[in-house]
């Protein structure tokens, strides 16, 4: 094992190792953050089209409560406006804090009551791995963005590496869980493998083992970033092969939310990539 990086904390060098070099790690991890963009402004776009807040999976808006279509105006433009951030750079950390605030005030918390009250480890317990992926994976993300464009300033590279562990913890578990769930309900997952590839048990057994070690090397600090190298070029394919095909072919707003989660998740995998900072940046 050898040093591959550094992180700065206060403006001194902390080594860090990694199992492995990954090469064009900034450009990949540039690319993450440029999806995860894309991917919060298409989640507030398909808010404001269903008039309901999509991000997080969060429970239905409570029956008897008007405001379902301001609030996901307001969560629209809020994600829109994070994910117009990313993209240009312009201050795009607050941007990220108040997505990932409003994702796991409004969806984690919210599921969090459901999904105790899901003792099979059902699909409560999916939506709750989704909002808690998200709300952290946008604080790996904004990490990601410090440390290869100088987002924030140093107060925010300071922070980067609490940021970035937020985000391995939180996209890690939910890969864990995920994993668990195929051997699980292994036919309904079964039922998600393209008709084209055949062997579909033995697809679903091996994402099972997949999202499992993906999940657990995301969290341990040395194989970090070749678990997020491999988990996002991983779904990033189920997005291509899976997901939009799905959308295209069933059409309807769970679909359409799937494949915006595969971009989101494939994205803060990517960003995790990041290398921390050798030195502050001017």
């Amino acid at each position: 094992m050898t040093a591959r990086g550094e992180g700065t904390i206060s403006g001194a060098i902390a080594p860090t190792r990694d199992l492995v070099s990954i090469p064009f790690a900034d450009t990949l991890a540039r690319f993450g953050q440029r999806c995860f963009g894309l991917a919060l402004i298409l989640f507030g776009a398909a808010g404001v089209v269903v008039k309901d807040v999509v991000i997080g999976r969060a429970p239905t808006w409570p029956a008897g409560v008007a405001g379902a279509p301001i609030a996901a105006t307001i969560v629209g433009l809020v994600l829109a406006g994070a994910g117009i951030a990313v993209l240009l750079n312009r201050k795009p950390v607050p941007w990220l804090l108040a997505a990932s605030a409003l994702v796991f005030g409004w969806a984690f918390l919210r599921q969090l009551p459901v999904a105790l009250a899901d003792h099979a480890l059902g699909g409560a317990w999916t939506n709750l791995g989704k909002a808690l992926a998200l709300s952290g994976g946008a604080l790996g993300v904004a990490a990601s963005m410090a440390w290869t464009r100088g987002s924030g300033g140093d107060a925010v590279r300071r922070r980067a590496p609490a940021m970035n562990l937020a985000g391995r913890l939180a996209l890690g578990t939910f890969l864990a869980q995920s994993g668990i769930q195929h051997f699980l309900f292994v036919p309904f997952v079964m039922t998600l493998v393209p008709t084209w590839i055949p062997g579909p048990m033995f697809w679903t057994y091996f994402a099972g083992v997949a999202l499992i070690a993906g999940g657990i090397g995301l969290i341990v600090p040395f194989t970090s970033r070749l678990a997020a190298t491999l988990v996002g070029g991983m779904i990033f394919i189920w997005l291509l092969v899976l997901h939009i095909p799905r959308g295209v072919t069933i059409n309807n707003q769970n679909e359409w939310t799937a494949v915006i989660e595969a971009l989101a998740m494939s994205a803060i995998a990517f960003a995790l990539v990041a290398r921390p900072a050798r030195a502050p940046i001017a």
